[in-house]
């Protein structure tokens, strides 16, 4: 955090070749550093955020909709504006009396290189965040989090198809090889289960296995990679604000969290829709009732929403049956009494401060590198996640070990991104879309291409490893 309040990047009028005579104030060690202490700290951060987001998921299963579409929003909100004082004081601080109580409202005067930024385009900041995570609820609770990890990589080959055309980003064949590595590493990830016959089966927020079927499985894997678009959608748009009109990443983030608390109502309808067991559809009427059956869920208590006086989980099977299988009222009723559990209001409270940390060292990387970057980045992130979830600690009862298959498909994904950075990305014009650094500032376009002008141009890419 001292870090991202200290402020601002180097300098882009820093000199870059001095004589004896005149040497260059050398800034803070850091800075030299930065983006490598920035990755660091994001791929822990993410990490975290995913294993507590599933386990958040498995707890109150039957409210997933609610709590991440009315309670996440706001609760996010306010730890932002938490986050945001300190970083107000730390620039008044450094001297800038633009920064004070109007950063907190539309219109402030230095959100961007140009004073003021639009309402609207903050709005599309969280709006895609939002579509996002009203398709990837369902499925993140059906599906393991290893699998979860592997099929969030598809958001890079979306990203990469979406700045292509829409940021004018072109790629070597480095950069192809790259994201064809992703697509098979997800092909390696399941390989086991479908020689086997072994899709469809998830173990629930109890420890249990739960059989849904191949036909079920495969639909809430179609949708958990149909929920990667929009947040493709989300990386480009964001590299476009920031790079495009130099925007304030925490007023970015402020402002658009206002926004999200709108788009999360809105998209609260999405828990009217009837999607296959083991979830069952609410309507309207019931929004007042789920709000509060979501809460004492929070807090570790079976609401009795669905239960109709059922004293155990047991009780909710059908007459002779140890299971639900794909029956969802059945399943409804059992998922009530995994709030009994855990105590979600711990993991969310968790989940929370991970999430906003990841969320705006992701900007940061996206303003300073590029989305694509930052989404490659995120495959590192998810290979972490895929480590700690087979710690019960960390994940509860859904922990699992990885398979060999599994292991292997984080491996390739990790090569994946090695081969991606051999090359940096570039624009039409053949120019960086990365902010290089020396110890001394910037490294201006004109030099680092001349730089790269040697018989091997690989010696100058910025290979991460």
């Amino acid at each position: 955090w001292l870090l991202l309040l200290k402020g601002q990047l180097p300098s882009q009028s820093c000199a870059v070749m001095t004589t004896e005579e005149e040497q260059p104030v050398r800034g803070p060690w850091y800075e030299r550093y930065i983006v490598a202490i920035v990755f660091v700290f994001f791929v822990v951060m993410r990490a975290m955020d995913r294993v507590f987001y599933k386990r958040v998921l498995d707890t109150v299963p039957n409210y997933v909709s609610t709590i991440f579409n009315v309670y996440w929003p706001f609760c996010i909100q306010i730890l932002t504006m938490i986050l945001v004082l300190p970083y107000v004081l730390q620039k008044r601080r450094e001297g800038d009396l633009r920064y004070g109580p109007s950063f907190y409202l539309p219109g402030f005067k230095a959100a961007c290189a140009a004073g003021s930024f639009s309402l609207t385009k903050l709005a599309f900041f969280s709006f895609w965040d939002q579509v996002n995570l009203a398709l990837s609820t369902a499925p993140g609770v059906v599906l393991p989090q290893t699998m979860q990890s592997l099929l969030s990589n598809f958001a890079l080959i979306f990203t990469a198809c979406i700045a292509y055309f829409y940021l004018g980003s072109r790629y070597k064949i480095v950069h192809i090889i790259g994201l064809i590595l992703i697509v098979l590493s997800e092909c390696w990830d399941i390989t086991v289960e479908v020689q086997t016959g072994g899709l469809g089966d998830y173990t629930d927020g109890s420890g249990k296995k739960v059989a849904l079927g191949a036909a079920v499985f495969i639909f809430y894997v179609a949708m958990y990679i149909i929920s990667t678009v929009p947040m493709a959608i989300s990386n480009c748009y964001k590299q476009k604000c920031l790079k495009d009109h130099d925007l304030d990443v925490m007023y970015a983030t402020y402002i658009s969290g206002w926004w999200q608390v709108v788009w999360g109502m809105l998209f609260y309808a999405t828990n009217w829709i009837p999607y296959p067991s083991p979830f069952s559809a609410s309507d309207p009427s019931q929004f007042v009732p789920n709000v509060k059956a979501a809460w004492v869920c929070f807090l570790g208590e079976n609401p009795n929403f669905y239960t109709n006086g059922a004293t155990t989980s047991a009780e909710c099977y059908p007459k002779g049956a140890d299971s639900c299988g794909t029956d969802q009222e059945c399943s409804a009723c059992v998922n009530d009494f995994i709030c009994t559990q855990d105590p979600a209001i711990i993991w969310f409270a968790i989940y929370l401060a991970f999430n906003l940390s990841f969320n705006v060292l992701m900007l940061w990387l996206t303003k300073r590198m590029s989305a694509v970057w930052a989404a490659i980045a995120t495959v590192v992130c998810l290979d972490l996640t895929n480590i700690f979830s087979q710690s019960s600690l960390l994940m509860g009862n859904s922990a699992q070990v990885m398979t060999y298959e599994q292991w292997m498909a984080t491996v390739l994904a990790s090569i994946a991104m090695i081969v991606y950075n051999l090359e940096p990305e570039r624009n039409k014009a053949g120019q960086t879309v990365y902010a290089h650094t020396t110890a001394d500032g910037v490294v201006p376009d004109e030099l680092l291409r001349s730089l790269e002008g040697s018989q091997n141009p690989h010696s100058q890419a910025p290979l991460l490893a």
